[in-house]
């Protein structure tokens, strides 16, 4: 079984596209589940024209009356091209919330649904949403631009024990020119070109 979180630590550097990304690309048979739980407010609704619901409302409902963590299969929605997406919600302090409510089940996602892509956005210290994603994740994609500045978060995150190395990895968004930075962070690190045409498209707007 596979989990794997995208997440970020400073800004808005392409979380969401790269998880989309990495749903639509999945190697192997069988394509992922993509989650939205950013605690700040989903993206995917307003993108590609969805209704938050069926989504991580209906999630988060079905596991409490359960009383466990329930399969993905009847809270999703389908993006163009067939990608399975479980979408949260986009108002900041209804998302908050909500995160928070179905942070006890992401340890078992793993069991309910295999592979599972989770959109985690910008990290932020007081979410236990968060912090259980870190913890149960198989891989952590941790997304950041080549600026010196945040690159610096990525390797301050990592020395204080704030981000898995064993299981981390780091996708630098139009790296060159930042090797001596990314030399620097124990852990593997990917470039990922400036493409305008294929973000858009993963963004759901016209080209």
């Amino acid at each position: 079984m596979t989990l794997v979180a995208a997440v970020s630590l400073k800004g808005a550097p392409g979380v969401t596209t790269l998880a989309i990304a990495l749903g639509a690309v999945w190697p192997g048979p069988v394509a992922p589940v993509v989650v939205e739980l950013d605690p700040s407010g989903a993206d995917l609704p307003a993108r590609f024209a969805l209704e938050p619901a069926p989504g991580l409302t209906t999630y988060a409902v079905a596991a409490r009356q359960r009383g466990q963590a329930v399969g993905f299969d009847d809270h999703l929605q389908r993006l163009p091209g067939g990608l399975s997406v479980c979408c949260g919600l986009p108002w900041p302090a209804a998302a908050r919330a909500l995160a928070s409510e179905v942070a006890a089940w992401i340890p078992a996602w793993r069991r309910v649904a295999d592979p599972v892509v989770v959109d985690g956005d910008r990290l932020e210290a007081d979410s236990p949403a968060q912090t259980s994603l870190l913890g149960a994740a198989d891989t952590v994609v941790v997304v950041s631009s080549a600026e010196r500045g945040h690159l610096a978060l990525v390797a301050e995150a990592l020395a204080q024990g704030g981000l898995p190395e064993d299981r981390l990895v780091v996708v630098v968004r139009d790296g060159r020119g930042a090797r001596s930075e990314t030399r620097a962070l124990r852990c593997p690190v990917r470039g990922l070109p400036e493409d305008p045409r294929a973000a858009a498209l993963l963004r759901g707007e016209a080209v």
